[in-house]
């Protein structure tokens, strides 16, 4: 499973202090059948899931990653299956 760190979140707290986050698992991806863990700060993960489009709620991420929250696509897969390059510029790192 992959983890990505959404928005400066750190992906574990490291002080034992909550942090406002939510972890998120991404749908399988349709390429690798992996999914993902991202960490997203809580209150907007709450207005995407309460109905928000995921470009409002997340204007600061990568087309990418919105197709990684939504689908499950991670940026290398997409890539496999359509061409093109990776454009994520946040942090993305594979766990495996």
């Amino acid at each position: 499973m992959d983890e990505v760190s959404v928005d400066g979140v750190p992906s574990a707290p490291s002080s034992g202090k909550a942090v406002n986050t939510t972890s998120f698992v991404t749908p399988d991806c349709e390429c690798c059948g992996k999914s993902s863990v991202v960490m997203l700060p809580r209150i907007r993960f709450e207005r995407w899931q309460s109905g928000q489009l995921v470009q409002d709620v997340f204007p600061d991420l990568s087309a990418d990653l919105r197709e990684l929250l939504l689908y499950g696509t991670h940026p290398q897969c997409w890539v496999v299956m359509y061409g093109g390059t990776v454009r994520a510029r946040e942090p993305f790192e594979d766990l495996e």
